[in-house]
């Protein structure tokens, strides 16, 4: 069995951090053991991977102390010779950074890249040559990843891999039993559901959530959001959404382990992010057969059924709401065909990962 140092949990639970749970919980775990390193005091689903026999280590932030960070990782890379290669999940070029302790101790670097930009851009330009010099394995989870993170030359030669950001596509087959029951126990079995899973961080566009909302409130008073994630951003959305008057009409939810019920239990998925890498949420909810209305900066190849529609993050909260409005609530029924055949299911890309990383 071969152990891997993986890099790249934050402390929410994000669309980075489900791709990498789902890669976790779905490994082989007689051929692959991944162990975490991250910097940040707490790391989501840290419980889970302890409990399933994982190390965590936690070293200090390169913000606090980059000496700090590079002794706290070499420390660990001279107690384990066992881990020969680090794989980095990462959203920006800065990480080459974090990356100095395992390429001077030697070990083999993977990079999979999980975004097509990143607000620190100034960062991102100063370390992607460097960065790219030193990574053994490239990945991205999509094209527009892939051009963000490497070099224009791989990129022309196709010297990288696409992981594709994939589900466990059961835990998403539409359930009407569960659907009713969540909407009992959250008080909206007479209303039209919204729901947005996501960081609340400026990437996933939160004010503009809630002035869509907003908007949509005056369409349809029937309607109510269900708020699904956490973030710096927190304090700012629920001082917008107090300032519109709409505290009654939206439930934040914080960050949750029923996704798959809350996504059974909303009419639409609203999703308008400023810039993002895939958005493996927006697949998770075409599973669960929900209409999905998502920024036109996804990938197009995150579109796995029908029930998708890509709206310009440009256009008024109006646009968005109006559009919203008129979708009219169908049956629903079980999306697994499709979503596998768009390439989405964990058990197929699991292969392609242990094929390149093992």
């Amino acid at each position: 069995m071969e152990k891997i140092l993986v890099y790249g949990m934050t402390d929410t639970a994000g669309g980075m951090e489900s791709y990498m749970m789902n890669m976790y919980r779905n490994i082989p775990k007689d051929k692959i053991k991944f162990d975490f390193v991250t910097d940040w005091e707490t790391m989501a689903y840290e419980d889970e991977v302890r409990k399933n026999g994982s190390a965590v280590y936690h070293i200090p932030k390169k913000s606090e102390s980059l000496f700090g960070q590079f002794k706290a990782f070499s420390k660990i890379l001279k107690e384990h010779e066992e881990y020969k290669k680090v794989y980095f999940n990462i959203m920006n070029a800065g990480a080459f950074l974090t990356m100095l302790a395992p390429i001077l101790y030697g070990r083999k670097i993977i990079v999979h890249s999980h975004n097509d930009f990143d607000e620190k851009v100034r960062l991102h330009k100063i370390f992607k040559g460097f960065m790219n010099c030193f990574a053994d394995v490239k990945l991205a989870c999509s094209y527009g990843a892939a051009k963000h993170m490497f070099t224009k030359r791989d990129v022309k030669k196709e010297n990288y891999t696409i992981i594709n950001n994939a589900i466990e596509v059961e835990r998403f087959i539409f359930d009407n039993d569960k659907r009713q029951q969540k909407r009992k126990e959250l008080g909206i079995e007479d209303k039209f559901t919204v729901l947005h899973v996501g960081r609340i961080v400026n990437q996933k566009n939160p004010i503009f959530i809630i002035d869509t909302f907003s908007e949509l409130l005056k369409i349809r008073p029937d309607s109510v959001l269900l708020y699904v994630g956490a973030g710096d951003m927190q304090a700012q959305v629920k001082a917008r959404a107090e300032e519109l008057g709409l505290n009654s009409s939206i439930r934040f939810l914080g960050e949750r382990n029923d996704i798959p019920e809350l996504l059974f239990s909303a009419d639409v998925f609203l999703f308008p992010s400023i810039f993002e890498g895939f958005g493996i949420v927006a697949v998770e909810a075409q599973a669960a057969d929900l209409m999905c209305f998502v920024s036109d900066r996804l990938p197009k190849c995150v579109k796995a059924t029908e029930k998708i529609r890509f709206l310009n993050v440009e256009q008024s909260a109006y646009i968005w709401a109006k559009e919203i409005s008129q979708y009219q609530v169908k049956e629903r029924t079980n999306r697994a065909d499709d979503i596998t055949k768009s390439g989405y299911n964990i058990k197929n890309e699991i292969e392609k990962l242990i094929s390149i990383i093992e």
